[in-house]
């Protein structure tokens, strides 16, 4: 002990800290993936469910929770059911839809949006407008100063409604002004904008109600603003801003309807006819259902005790609960009274679980309150628990950590700095003793020394074989624990550890054709080969090359299940990592839509067919083709046909009659699983008619009598 205190010890302890501490870091930062080096330009304030963040240069995509920062030029996409809402630094609010996908720039001032796919509703504040946010969709532009807009895309067409204020959208060369109350329409057919002739109210664009039960009776409302006549208008409700899914449609005479929906996401329209009896839609209006859920306290366990010994300090009260989908943050109360009218101690956290120190003996009681955005849904309170803090006479035994019981190690996974061995750190002892030997008795220990914290590194080389290690705690009153026995081994060969993509990762080549392969370090000694294959016993490989340092740049824009390893080979050794996988995927287009074209009117008079014809997709395994008959109220699916050909002919012209008729085709490529993938589709209408012909006439007597 006198040694240990004496001030020439100070610099090597202090030398272990800082060796421990990096090897600590660099855990951490391997096991996530690299944070941006772009600064933060705003704040994930709201989600539900899976929100999913790929930073800039960056292939792998991670889960994000509220309170993330968002780094410029971050893509931020959304899965199904799923919102989010982001929060600028100039206060401007980004609303992401289900299924949707932008990314966030911000350059020269200006806040520039990538939107991808899906439904996106931006509102930015009046002090704002000193700077211009530019949102890029494809082909088409759109300028927004202070105000609020959202748009909707699905295939190749676009739809953006102005809520507030005013924006300018550009699309094929075209610019136009677009004002409150009115919808423009950009595709490749250019730009149509139209005043809003039905103006949606309730329930408002973009609302999340809480519910308590199962069910919730919503009211719908609308206010006519032309003064066009319109007629059969029906109140449309679906699961999908595509109107596929459409959970209602009601003919409504009303300006208010109500409907019982369950807890989900939902769209919804009116749909009439215009004074040419042209079938027309509103703006698309979307609302969410949620579940009230009930927030559930884990830790302490009801009754716990947390107990230690007298002059050491008591032990951290780990609490934990239940995460919940709506909430932003959490307060944590602990109450030396049931009522919890007085608050003893608390703590906010985004997080779902904290710990606290050094509280003195007594009986407590505590509970977690859940704080949400959303006004609906108030404060939620969980269950309280009661736990008591006491001191005791006698310690706790030792708990050991690494090396862990029964482990192997390579000789040449041991740092040249040396091996380390841990244990779980207990405020009831001041000191430990630590004991390494290579026989279960200790007898003549090959290492016995003391430490002060709840680690020992062993600097002395140590050969290769079977082992043994201990640790006996002290008190500062005397009493003594000894821990279990712990065996590890330390064998000749070499562990290879690989990191990145992580083993099934899917990986997006979007953005890149090229990807990181990364892995732990390995000892400068031999030469390890980095191998990659398309088949999952590592034969016939595509790939076999020398590899130095941590990491490898795979080059590709095949897509599809790769497979990868590292061998090493030493004198007249070798050893073999881990078989990784990752599969990599780009992003499906729709075929080009050729016969009928957009609008076409096919006179099917003298015809015993009618030919759909579409473009080939490289990346296409199929195509699914679906036709719907639109003439009516209510459309009718005709067909819906998963081909590999370019073309179909539909000769059972029962189906067909004269009308409108509306066609699409999906792109599909299969998974590994034997499941498909669907591209968003390309779709158009047709016409179909018949040639009249002359009135036959009819020359049999109107009357024949018969004897």
């Amino acid at each position: 002990m006198s040694l240990i205190n004496r001030t020439y010890f100070t610099i090597p302890i202090l030398g272990l800290l800082i060796l421990l501490f990096s090897f600590l870091l660099y855990k951490n930062l391997t096991e996530k993936v690299k944070a941006s080096d772009n600064p933060v330009i705003g704040t994930l304030t709201f989600k539900t469910r899976t929100i999913q963040r790929k930073y800039d240069n960056e292939v792998i995509w991670e889960s994000i929770t509220t309170a993330t920062e968002i780094h410029n030029k971050d893509t931020i996409r959304t899965e199904n059911l799923s919102d989010a809402v982001l929060t600028l630094e100039d206060g401007t609010k980004i609303q992401i839809g289900e299924n949707s996908m932008i990314l966030v720039d911000f350059s020269d001032n200006n806040w520039n949006l990538n939107f991808a796919y899906g439904t996106v509703a931006t509102e930015r504040s009046a002090n704002a407008s000193d700077s211009v946010m530019n949102i890029q969709a494809g082909d088409s532009k759109i300028q927004v100063g202070a105000g609020g807009l959202s748009l909707d895309k699905s295939g190749e067409s676009l739809n953006v409604k102005i809520d507030s204020g005013q924006a300018k959208v550009t699309n094929g060369g075209q610019t136009q002004e677009i004002a409150k109350d009115q919808i423009a329409n950009l595709s490749s057919e250019g730009i149509s904008v139209n005043d809003i002739e039905y103006k949606l109210l309730t329930p408002n664009d973009r609302s999340i109600s809480v519910i308590e039960g199962n069910n919730k009776n919503i009211g719908f409302s609308w206010s006519k603003q032309g003064k066009s006549k319109l007629t059969g208008v029906k109140m449309e409700v679906s699961t999908d801003p595509g109107f596929k899914r459409i959970v209602t449609s009601q003919n409504v005479k009303t300006d208010f309807t109500s409907v019982t929906l369950a807890p989900g996401s939902y769209y919804w329209r009116l749909a009439y006819k215009d004074d040419k009896a042209s079938n027309r839609f509103t703006a698309i209006s979307r609302f969410s259902i949620e579940k009230k859920e009930n927030l559930r306290l884990f830790t302490p366990s009801q009754g716990q005790n947390y107990s230690f010994i007298p002059g050491s300090t008591s032990l951290p009260i780990s609490v934990s609960w239940s995460k919940l989908q709506l909430a932003s943050n959490y307060n944590v109360q602990i109450s030396k009274s049931s009522d919890f009218s007085n608050i003893f101690l608390q703590k906010d956290t985004f997080n779902n679980s904290i710990s606290f120190s050094d509280i003195p003996e007594g009986n407590y009681f505590v509970r977690v309150l859940a704080k949400s955005s959303i006004k609906e849904m108030g404060l939620i309170t969980s269950n309280s628990h009661s736990f008591s803090v006491t001191s005791r006479v006698d310690a706790v035994k030792p708990s050991l950590f690494e090396p862990s019981n029964g482990k192997t190690l390579s000789k040449f996974s041991i740092p040249d700095s040396g091996l380390f061995f841990s244990w779980k750190d207990s405020s009831d002892f001041s000191e430990y003793e630590f004991y390494l030997s290579n026989n279960a008795n200790f007898t003549n220990p090959i290492v016995k020394d003391s430490s002060s914290s709840n680690f020992y590194k062993l600097t002395n080389e140590i050969k290769p074989g079977k082992f043994f290690w201990k640790i006996i705690g002290k008190t500062k009153t005397g009493i003594q624990k000894e821990s279990d026995v712990y065996q590890f081994q330390i064998t000749e060969s070499l562990n290879l550890a690989l990191l990145r993509p992580n083993n099934g990762s899917q990986i997006d080549l979007d953005d890149a054709s090229s990807l990181n392969l990364s892995w732990k370090p390995f000892p400068n000694i031999g030469s390890v080969t980095l191998e990659i294959s398309k088949n999952k016993n590592m034969e016939a490989a595509i790939l076999k090359e020398k590899v130095s340092g941590t990491s490898y740049k795979f080059v590709t824009d095949t897509t599809g299940i790769y497979y990868w390893r590292l061998v090493w080979n030493g004198e007249g050794e070798s050893a073999e990592s881990e078989i990784f996988n990752f599969t990599t995927s780009k992003k499906l287009v729709a075929p080009n839509l050729q016969i009928p074209s957009k609008n076409q009117i096919v006179d099917m008079t003298l015809r015993d067919s009618l030919i759909f014809q579409w473009s080939n997709v490289v990346e296409a395994d199929q195509y699914q083709l679906l036709v719907y008959d639109v003439t009516g109220i209510k459309e009718r699916e005709i067909i819906n046909v998963k081909i590999k050909e370019l073309k179909y002919i539909l000769t059972d012209l029962t189906k067909l009659n004269e009308g409108k008729f509306r066609w699409e085709v999906k792109s599909l490529t299969k998974n590994n699983d034997g499941s498909f993938s669907s591209s968003n589709a390309n779709r158009a209408d047709f016409f179909i008619k018949l040639d009249s012909g002359t009135i036959t006439k009819i020359l049999t007597p109107g009357k024949v009598y018969v004897e």
